[in-house]
């Protein structure tokens, strides 16, 4: 620092030189224009050149010197040292020759160098080097002036003669003795400024090269992303530029009501890489809601730590055993809104001054606050654009199914791993409309005696979220809400969280999503809930679509009269029965079947009634076929029936039980005596053919060789 403070203050000597060089060459010019003998002019010029060439030298060598100080080692430091002296000599030996040729006791050099040596004594700053050049200057001085007593030398004047500039004998030791009274003078005035002037400069240094450091912290801590890797690199830097001797940080955020440790530094090592039980992230919370009472003014303050502090985490206080102070430090966000952490800083002794250095620590920390929390804000978005990533790819899968059957499980599935739940159940509401097609829950790795409780249990479930459509359990604590049949079963099956999303619709709600979680962890966090609710949403639309989709498809091919499968199912069933006899090498047979007479109850009751006594032929049908038998309308009063793995006397069995139940049917609403018939016709694969439509066309001419005449 001193080599440091003597460059920079020989360097702005030197820009002084230059403008006292620069007047000296007018005071030549005009000395020559006023008369000068050339001689004279040519001795100045030499003095002025001989100035500017060391001039010259000394600038160059300060310069490379600002540009490259941190490459200088402390042999080229001693160099340039050295060179200052020789530049200060060099000074002192041309101004006595300026003295002696600019008039002796009559030049204004005298003054000169009463001016010099004030800035030789600024440049230097301490005693030894001022003393020992200043007495060189009155050395030099006196000894001039001895000569001139002595008739050795005569000054020179430049209009005047020699004889003029000698004083009288007696002035001759007034001159010296005042003159060098004067130069002692000068030296010390200005030595005891020179101190305080290098204190204030070192003082601004060290400011300047503390901000320097700051905003290269500023600039580095830019360039990271990862939270740990910021909070590691920050809190090193810190310790380094604050000169404490541990620094330890933490970072935390708010999850459901809870303060949730986010990242540390210095006490919890690992914590990216492990998860905290439910006791420490409690302890956790209760430690920093202390440190909080104590930060609610958002300034820093010291703790001593002759005894254990009540609002230092425990695992702090460990690290604290030899340590005697503490300074604590809040990290909030920008406008001081939200407290999101604490840095502390330890010594082993306390500071000499604890309010300026809390004074200095506090400008630093206002720099790499807003670094920290640039860094927990990256981290959240990260976290949050992943989760509303997973949920764009969940709800571009769910819009692409139109099943529901498949829906209902890849729902659970889907909000499981998106909200990384150990569980999740689909409940379809009973009055809503998909009910009637999913009547069973749709679970994801759940035992089946919860899935019923829940599913039995769905209208208390529906009323605890009454008109909100997310609510969520921490357990034990809420069990009170819960029916005890499920408080029993969530405990059994060791629950700590459980969280309902109503599943909305157009029209109504459809259904009920509950999460559940086994882990230990925290209320889900207000991110996640929305995330929860975009997913149910999503889920709710996705399911009617489903359900409008199916609603379509089963009218395309449902008869709109019977409400049997139409002409194209029935083609879709003999595909299908086809296919599998094949495959499985199955027989099965196909039914040719129309009522008996039908042209005469259109003619004798009229259409409506005919149609009438087709609605109660399908059902007659439906009733007495088996589960398994597929039935369906081919045609004005035809209809197609589909027998799997059954041969042709099977058939003729089932078809025997379906002509009987039709005999025995009552037709009154045709008139009182009427009695409908059936005639039929059968083929079986692959006894009367192996082709599909083949069959079909056997089966019809047998009908109609069945049928009794009109």
């Amino acid at each position: 620092m001193a080599t440091e403070f003597l460059f920079k203050q020989a360097a702005r000597l030197c820009k002084v030189r230059w403008a006292v060089l620069l007047f000296a060459t007018l005071l030549a010019l005009l000395s020559v224009s006023l008369g000068a003998s050339l001689d004279l002019f040519h001795i100045y010029l030499r003095l002025i050149t001989l100035t500017a060439v060391t001039n010259i030298i000394s600038t160059l060598a300060y310069e490379h010197y600002k540009n490259h100080a941190s490459t200088y080692t402390p042999k080229k430091i001693a160099v340039l040292q050295w060179w200052t002296y020789f530049q200060t000599l060099a000074d002192l030996l041309l101004l006595t020759a300026g003295i002696h040729y600019t008039g002796g006791i009559h030049s204004p050099g005298i003054y000169l160098l009463l001016i010099y040596i004030a800035g030789m004594a600024i440049t230097y700053g301490t005693v030894l080097p001022v003393a020992i050049f200043t007495a060189i200057s009155m050395v030099l001085f006196t000894g001039l002036f001895i000569a001139y007593k002595h008739h050795l030398l005569t000054p020179i004047g430049i209009f005047s003669s020699p004889a003029d500039n000698l004083p009288p004998s007696a002035s001759f030791t007034v001159t010296i003795i005042a003159v060098d009274g004067l130069l002692l003078t000068m030296a010390g005035i200005t030595l005891a400024q020179s101190h305080r002037l290098r204190k204030l400069w070192e003082e601004s240094e060290a400011q300047r090269a503390f901000f320097a450091s700051l905003h290269q912290l500023s600039r580095h801590g830019l360039q990271y992303h990862d939270l740990y890797q910021t909070v590691r690199f920050l809190s090193q830097r810190l310790q380094t530029l604050l000169n404490a001797d541990e620094v330890f940080t933490i970072l935390w955020e708010e999850r459901g009501g809870q303060l949730s440790p986010l990242a540390t530094y210095n006490i919890h090592d690992n914590l990216q890489h492990r998860t905290l039980s439910t006791q420490e992230r409690q302890a956790f919370h209760k430690n920093c809601q202390r440190l909080l009472q104590r930060l609610e003014s958002l300034h820093p303050f010291w703790i001593h730590l002759n005894n254990p502090h009540p609002s230092l985490p425990p695992a702090l206080q460990q690290r604290l055993q030899e340590h005697q102070s503490l300074l604590l430090f809040p990290i909030h966000t920008p406008g001081r809104q939200t407290l999101i952490g604490v840095v502390s800083l330890a010594f082993h002794q306390t500071p000499s001054d604890p309010t300026m250095y809390t004074q200095r620590a506090q400008r630093a920390l206002e720099v790499i606050a807003p670094l920290f929390a640039r860094t927990v804000t990256l981290h959240q978005i990260s976290a949050h654009l992943t989760l509303l990533q997973e949920l764009a790819n969940d709800v571009t899968g769910l819009t692409q199914n139109l099943n529901l059957h498949h829906l209902a499980p890849a729902i659970t599935e889907n909000a499981a791993r998106l909200l990384n739940a150990t569980t999740a159940i689909f409940i379809p509401y009973t009055n809503a409309p998909i009910a009637q097609y999913l009547k069973t829950w749709h679970t994801a790795g759940l035992d089946p005696f919860l899935a019923q409780e829940c599913y039995k249990h769905q209208n208390v479930c529906q009323r605890l979220l009454r008109d909100e459509i997310f609510l969520q359990l921490a357990l034990p604590e809420d069990c009170a809400l819960l029916p005890p049949a499920l408080q029993e079963a969530c405990q059994a099956h060791r629950f700590h969280l459980l969280a309902f999303f109503a599943i909305p619709s157009p029209r109504a709600p459809l259904g009920l999503l509950i999460l559940l979680w086994q882990n230990k962890r925290q209320l889900l966090t207000p991110h996640e809930i929305a995330v929860g609710k975009l997913f149910a949403a999503r889920a709710g639309a996705a399911l009617y679509n489903a359900y409008l989709y199916h609603l379509l498809r089963k009218e395309a091919r449902t008869d709109a009269l019977t409400g049997l499968p139409n002409r194209r199912a029935v083609d879709e069933a003999l595909e299908q029965e086809w296919k599998r006899a094949q495959r499985y090498h199955h027989p099965f047979s196909i039914v040719m079947l129309d009522l008996n007479h039908f042209k005469r109850i259109n003619d004798q009751f009229g259409h409506q009634k005919g149609d009438v006594a087709l609605q109660h032929a399908a059902a007659l049908l439906k009733q007495n076929l088996r589960e398994t038998d597929f039935v369906g309308r081919y045609g004005g009063d035809e209809f197609l029936i589909i027998l799997p793995e059954s041969t042709r006397e099977d058939a003729h069995i089932v078809m025997h039980k379906v002509t009987e139940a039709a005999a025995r049917a009552p037709w009154d609403f045709l008139a009182p005596d009427f009695h409908l018939t059936l005639s039929y016709g059968i083929a079986t694969y692959p006894d009367d053919g192996t082709e599909v439509y083949a069959l079909v066309d056997i089966a019809d001419r047998r009908l109609y060789e069945n049928k009794p005449a009109e």
